[in-house]
């Protein structure tokens, strides 16, 4: 069982079209519509993880867990699942972090 971040590109509304203003010089229409394309592209990479559990791990549903949070997604599942949506770039390996031993201090 492995599990990986989704990156949606997505973060929070208000930043977000704050952006597409700032990147389209506060053009009304030209700034919506960025943002319109923004969120069909989320919608995009959603509905192809999606497809990919549907299509390929329906039997294993069971086992899949998504756990989300302010701003941040995680997928947990079977390892070839996890490998699969990092291969196609739909999300990112979580590493596991190692806890770091300190070393006791030499005293003088």
């Amino acid at each position: 069982m492995k599990s990986a971040e989704i990156h949606v590109g997505y973060f929070k509304q208000g930043d977000d079209l704050q952006g597409c203003l700032s990147n389209c010089d506060n053009h009304p229409i030209k700034s919506l519509s960025s943002y319109a394309r923004m969120l069909k592209d989320c919608s995009v990479h959603i509905d192809r993880i999606v497809h990919i559990i549907a299509t390929n791990y329906e039997d294993e549903i069971k086992e899949i867990e998504i756990t989300a949070d302010c701003h941040f997604i995680e997928i947990s599942g079977p390892d070839n699942l996890i490998d699969e949506l990092v291969e196609q770039g739909l999300a990112v390996h979580i590493e596991e972090e190692e806890e770091e031993e300190e070393e006791p201090e030499e005293s003088a």
